[in-house]
């Protein structure tokens, strides 16, 4: 928030009021798990007054899902627990915030399958935008695979978690794990691999004043 000010040609020295409108239907993401999909910034003169009123979706990354157990050569590579989601919102200045939408965490990824016949599904990527991807298969050295792949996730729905099939190609019991919702981890996969952590809808939460609470989704710290 306060590095779009400055690009808008604030001075950083008067006291800014502000007031950011997400509409309705819009979307506000992070390219990065390791990115808040809003920040309001830190350095504010006094006298400063920040506002949101969010209609829309303020939403972390998803994380993507694990990997499948791959052994046949050139395709080698393990099994993966899911990644974590990334967070939402994160409040450093005194804010008011009206949330007549969605602030949500990113799902977290999906884990991946050890599998049969040397190699398992792939975990499903978690809620977000951007959403996350799903995992990688295992694969046969002729580039083929008798798995199932997972699927990416969406903006607030986890992708659901791929199989482990036998030589048939017929799905043999054991499956990756789905990713999370929005703000929710990703499931652990038959094989034990964990699903990775849901992100943070809100982080400095004391910095805030909510006047509508709305729909929050993940941690609120």
């Amino acid at each position: 928030m306060r590095a779009a000010a400055v690009v808008a040609g604030w001075d950083q020295v008067k006291p800014l009021k502000a007031t950011v409108t997400v509409a309705s239907g819009v979307v506000v993401g992070s390219s990065s798990t390791g990115a808040y999909a809003f920040d309001t910034g830190v350095t504010f003169p006094a006298g400063t007054t920040l506002s949101v009123i969010n209609n829309g979706y303020i939403v972390g990354r998803g994380g993507a899902g694990g990997d499948g157990r791959s052994t046949q050569s050139p395709y080698i590579w393990s099994v993966q627990a899911g990644f974590p989601g990334g967070p939402a919102f994160r409040a450093q200045a005194t804010i008011s915030v009206t949330n007549n939408g969605t602030i949500g965490g990113g799902g977290g990824g999906g884990g991946g399958d050890y599998g049969v016949m040397n190699s398992g599904g792939s975990g499903g990527g978690g809620a977000g935008n951007t959403a996350g991807a799903a995992g990688r298969r295992g694969l046969n050295s002729d580039g083929n695979s008798y798995n199932a792949p997972g699927s990416a996730g969406t903006l607030t729905a986890g992708g659901a978690g791929g199989y482990s099939g036998n030589a048939s190609g017929n799905p043999s019991g054991q499956t990756a794990g789905n990713g999370g919702g929005l703000g929710a981890a990703g499931a652990t996969s038959s094989s034990g691999s964990a699903g990775g952590a849901g992100g943070a809808a809100v982080t400095g939460n004391a910095n805030i004043t909510w006047t509508a609470t709305g729909t929050r989704l993940g941690a609120i710290n």
